[in-house]
């Protein structure tokens, strides 16, 4: 047998050899690391090993006042189908959407106030202020205490500023044209289009910038049903009859069209 015939088969038995090994070795997997960036705000389902090319779902869960907002890799897509092919880690972004009141004094050592901090929506809210020695209210110069109460309001924020003056110094160099008001107002409204809870059982809540109309559709794109008597900020639809599954609302408003999606449990 000659010497190249016999390098031929030497070859030919170590590439077998080979491709019995790579055939008998474990296929690859990766990690894919699901968590919240705050537990505190919403929970996460999904991750694990997964070999490569395989596709999973990952979901967002957010608490009580937050709404998901975007992964950390950029995507806002929830539930999210995700192909894996490499070990990663993504993390779920929340954002408050409840009722956030800031108080401000003047002039600054004026007076006190308290009240400012975050509320639910529907909570009752009093922001009770005082003045210090030396000090009244701006306009009711009679007054050793005032009361602004409201009822919170969902993802809105109340800048409230609270107006002193010294003792001895003349009223109307502080009325001007908030003659009558000891408490300046500013509410902000998100402008955005929140579904709020999501995923949800029986009620979902629509708000955000001014609506007009509401279509709701399948995640396959069939219209379930419109709601074209909305004209608010808030809006409730019944979602008990709903199948378990991804929906798509189509939100038409003072701002244009917006689409959000959301999971029926």
């Amino acid at each position: 047998m000659s010497k190249i015939r016999i390098m031929f088969i030497v070859l030919a038995l170590l590439l077998v050899s080979a491709n019995v090994k790579a055939q008998n070795a474990p296929n690859k997997r990766y990690n894919l690391v699901v968590t919240s960036a705050d537990a505190t705000q919403g929970s996460v389902e999904g991750g694990g090993y997964y070999a490569q090319s395989q596709t999973t779902v990952i979901t967002a869960f957010p608490q009580r006042n937050y709404r998901f907002s975007h992964w950390s890799d950029g995507s806002a897509e929830n539930p999210r189908t995700i192909t894996v092919d490499k070990d990663a880690e993504i993390k779920a972004h929340f954002a408050y959407t409840g009722c956030v009141v800031n108080v401000k004094i003047t002039p600054e050592g004026g007076g006190t106030a308290i009240g400012a901090g975050r509320y639910s929506p529907g909570d009752s809210v009093a922001v009770v202020a005082r003045p210090n020695p030396g000090y009244t209210f701006a306009c009711s110069v009679d007054k050793t205490e005032i009361t602004h109460s409201f009822i919170a309001r969902y993802n809105t924020t109340y800048n409230l500023t609270v107006k002193f003056m010294p003792v001895g110094t003349n009223p109307d160099d502080y009325k001007g044209k908030d003659a009558g008001k000891d408490f300046d107002t500013d509410v902000i409204y998100n402008r955005d289009i929140n579904l709020y809870p999501n995923p949800v059982e029986t009620e979902l809540t629509v708000s955000g910038t001014y609506m007009y109309k509401i279509d709701l559709y399948s995640v396959d794109g069939q219209l379930i049903n419109s709601y074209p008597g909305v004209n608010g900020r808030i809006y409730n639809i019944d979602v008990q009859k709903l199948p378990a599954g991804s929906y798509y609302l189509n939100v038409e408003t003072a701002r244009g069209m917006f689409t959000r999606k959301f999971i029926k449990r």
